[in-house]
C-alpha cells in the first residue's frame, strides 16, 4: 500500500491592493505590474534584447533568439542559449516568471522531449528556441507524449462520414510525422511508455463507449474504460498498471496481464489522474465547489485544495497542476507551493527538472502564450 504525506497548500504572502480591485483568496497576486510588495518591477536596459512584458507581475519578454537566464530583468535576455540552470526566486516571493513564446493560434499541447520543449501553436509544432517544425492539415487532439526520442499526438475526427482521427509519431529530427493509427477517434489525452502509445478514444469500441487504448507495433487494443474530462488527463500510467476514470470508478489494468478491475474509491466527482511518485496515482476531485488532490488509498485529507484545476504533469521527483490562472508546484514529501499568477485561461502544462512550462488561450486582444518558471 503506497501512502503520501498529506499536505496544505501553502500561502506565502497575503496582499490587499483597493487600487486593483484584487480579492486574494489562497495565494499571492502579484499586482498592478509590481513585484508583489508594492515596489515597481526593475525595468530592462536598452540593448538587452527585452522588454517589460505587460499584465501582473515582474517578467519580460526576450526577442527571438535571446533568453533571460539569470533572472535579472535589468540586464534583460543576456543569452544567446536556452537557459540550462534555474533563475533565483527573489525575497521568498515565487520565482520570476519569463514569457518564452507568443501563439498565433490555439494551444493544444505542450511536452518536453529529448532536451526540447515542444507545444502546438494551433496546428503548428513549435519550440521553445524558436524552430517551427511542421503544420497539420487536421486539428490536433489536444496532448502531447514522448518517450525520449519520439513525441506522439492525434488529430480530432472531422466531418459526418465516420472516425478519421490520425494518431501520430514524429520521430525528433525527421521533417514530418508518421501516422501509426488511422480512421479513428481520439479525445483529449495522449502518453506513452515501453509498453506503447496510450490514447484516449471517444468511440470505435463498439459500446462499450470512450475506451483507454493501447497502440503497438502489434496493433491497437482497448485496455479500460476511460472518460474524456475538463482536466487533463483522465489517466495515469504507474509502475504496476493503468488507471483511468470511468462511471464514477478508478479502472486499473495491471501490466502483469492480469484482468482489469475498479478500485475502492469513490470517484464521482474525480476528473483527472495523475501519476506521483509510486505505484497508485493521486487523483483531482471536486471539493466543496474547488478542487483538491488526493491520495486514492486515503482520500480524507487532501493533498492540497485550490480552485479548479485544469492540467497536470509529474516527473519523478514534482507535480505540477494549474487553475485557470495559476500554477502549483508539489515537490513529494514537501508543501505545495504557488509559481504564478494570475495568466488567462491556462490549458496545458509541463516540466523537464528545471522549469516547468504552461500556455494560455489568451483572450479578446491578448495573443496565447507559453510561460517559464523556475522549479
Amino acid at each position: 500500500m503506497v501512502r503520501f504525506h498529506v499536505l496544505s497548500l501553502k500561502t506565502y504572502f497575503t496582499y490587499a491592493s483597493a487600487a486593483c480591485g484584487l480579492v486574494v483568496l489562497f495565494i499571492v497576486i502579484l499586482a498592478c505590474g509590481g513585484d508583489g510588495t508594492g515596489a515597481p518591477c526593475p525595468q530592462p536596459a536598452l540593448g538587452t534584447h527585452a522588454v517589460a512584458a505587460t499584465g501582473f507581475g515582474c517578467h519580460i519578454e526576450c526577442s527571438p533568439g535571446y533568453f533571460d537566464c539569470d533572472g535579472d530583468n535589468v540586464d534583460g535576455c543576456e543569452s544567446t542559449s536556452p537557459c540550462t540552470t534555474p533563475k533565483p526566486g527573489e525575497g521568498g516571493l515565487p520565482p520570476p516568471i519569463h514569457l518564452v513564446a507568443t501563439l498565433s493560434g490555439m494551444p493544444h499541447g505542450i511536452s518536453t522531449c529529448g532536451g526540447e520543449m515542444y507545444f502546438f501553436d494551433g496546428a503548428t509544432l513549435r519550440t521553445v528556441s524558436g524552430q517551427t517544425l511542421f503544420t497539420l492539415a487536421e486539428t490536433p487532439a489536444s496532448g502531447l507524449a514522448c518517450d525520449g526520442a519520439n513525441l506522439y499526438f492525434a488529430t480530432l475526427s472531422s466531418g459526418d462520414a465516420g472516425p478519421s482521427g490520425v494518431v501520430y509519431r514524429f520521430r525528433i529530427g525527421d521533417g514530418a510525422p508518421t501516422a501509426i493509427v488511422s480512421g479513428v477517434d481520439p479525445g483529449r489525452g495522449i502518453d506513452t511508455r515501453a509498453r506503447g502509445i496510450y490514447w484516449i478514444a471517444r468511440s470505435g469500441a463498439g459500446d462499450a463507449g470512450p475506451m483507454l487504448e493501447l497502440t503497438t507495433d502489434a496493433g491497437t487494443t482497448a485496455i479500460v474504460p476511460a472518460i474524456e474530462t475538463t482536466t487533463y488527463k483522465s489517466f495515469a500510467l504507474t509502475d504496476d498498471g493503468d488507471y483511468a476514470l470511468s462511471g464514477g470508478s478508478v479502472w486499473s489494468s495491471p501490466l502483469d496481464g492480469g484482468a482489469a478491475s475498479t478500485l475502492a474509491f469513490d470517484a464521482t466527482n474525480a476528473r483527472a489522474l495523475l501519476r506521483a511518485n509510486g505505484l497508485l496515482p493521486v487523483a483531482v476531485v471536486t471539493i466543496d465547489g474547488g478542487d483538491g488532490i488526493v491520495a486514492l488509498d486515503d482520500a480524507s485529507t487532501p493533498i492540497a485544495q485550490t480552485p479548479h484545476i485544469v492540467a497536470t504533469a509529474s516527473d519523478a521527483t514534482h507535480a505540477v497542476f494549474a487553475t485557470d490562472d495559476a500554477v502549483y508546484e508539489w515537490t513529494y514529501g514537501a508543501v505545495v507551493k504557488l509559481l504564478s499568477s494570475p495568466y488567462l485561461h491556462i490549458t496545458d502544462i509541463a516540466l523537464d527538472g528545471t522549469f516547468a512550462y504552461w500556455v494560455t488561450r489568451g483572450a479578446a486582444a491578448t495573443p496565447g502564450a507559453v510561460w517559464r518558471a523556475n522549479l
